[in-house]
C-alpha cells in the first residue's frame, strides 16, 4: 500500500509542548514530500497563521485546511469549505457581554472549553461546538476535519487507503474515517489513542516524529 497523502494536526502534534514547531517533524514531512507524498496540515488554526507557516517553511507542505475544516488551500488556491450556518453576530455579542474571551476566524469562533456551559445556550441554529483539548470551536454544522481531509483527497486524487494522518485532540478522532493509517503521539486523548494504528512512546512533536519515521519505511 502506498501512502500518497499525509495530514497532520498542528498544536501538540507537530509542535513541542510550548506550541512551537518541531523542526524534526518538519524535516520528516519534507522528506516524505520529496519522495512523492502530498503533505498538509489540518488544524483549528486560522488561515493567516497557516499561510504564513507554509511560506516560512518552504518545501514542507503542499496544502492545508484551517478553522477545523472551514477553509482550505490546495494547488495554489484558497477555498471556503464551510459557509456560515447563520449570522454569528448574536453569538459574538453574547460572549462579549459575558466577558468571555474569544477569537474569531473567517468562519469559526473559538472560546475556552471551560466556558462551554455559559456559551452553549447562545450557539446559533446551524452551528455546533466541537471540543479541541482546552478550546471549544463553534462552526457550521457538518463541517469537520473529516470534510477538510476529504476535500484534500479530492484535490490530489488520493483515496482513504493512501492517506495517513496524525493528531491528538477530540476533533482529530474523525481522521479515523478518512485515513487508512492513523498515528498519534502519547499525549493524544484516550478515544483517539484507542482508534489509532500506532501510538508513540513520546508526546507532541517527538511522538509524531516516531510515526513519520515509520511512514518513511513504507512505500510512498
Amino acid at each position: 500500500m502506498a501512502i500518497r497523502l499525509v495530514v497532520v494536526d498542528y498544536d501538540r502534534t507537530i509542535t513541542r509542548r510550548d506550541l512551537k514547531a518541531d523542526l524534526r517533524c518538519l524535516a520528516a514531512l519534507r522528506r516524505l514530500r520529496q519522495r512523492g507524498a502530498r503533505t498538509a496540515i489540518v488544524s483549528g488554526r486560522f488561515y493567516p497563521f497557516l499561510s504564513r507557516f507554509r511560506r516560512r517553511f518552504p518545501g514542507v507542505l503542499d496544502g492545508f485546511v484551517a478553522e477545523n475544516g472551514c477553509i482550505g488551500y490546495a494547488r495554489g488556491r484558497k477555498e471556503v469549505l464551510g459557509e456560515a450556518g447563520g449570522p454569528r453576530a448574536p453569538l459574538l455579542h453574547a460572549v462579549g457581554k459575558m466577558g468571555i474571551p474569544w477569537a474569531a476566524g473567517e468562519v469559526v469562533v473559538s472560546v475556552l472549553s471551560r466556558d462551554e456551559p455559559r456559551v452553549a445556550p447562545h450557539i446559533p441554529p446551524g452551528w455546533v461546538g466541537i471540543r479541541n483539548i482546552d478550546a471549544l470551536m463553534i462552526l457550521p454544522r457538518g463541517v469537520t476535519k473529516e470534510t477538510g481531509v476529504r476535500w484534500l483527497q479530492q484535490a490530489y486524487g488520493v483515496t482513504r487507503r493512501e492517506t495517513a494522518g496524525a493528531g491528538d485532540g477530540e476533533n482529530d478522532i474523525v481522521f479515523r474515517r478518512v485515513c487508512g493509517t492513523l498515528g498519534v503521539p502519547s499525549n493524544a486523548v484516550p478515544p483517539l489513542r484507542r482508534a489509532a494504528d500506532f501510538v508513540s512512546r513520546r508526546p507532541c512533536g517527538g511522538g509524531t516524529l516516531e510515526f513519520l519515521r515509520l511512514l518513511e519505511t513504507m512505500k510512498v
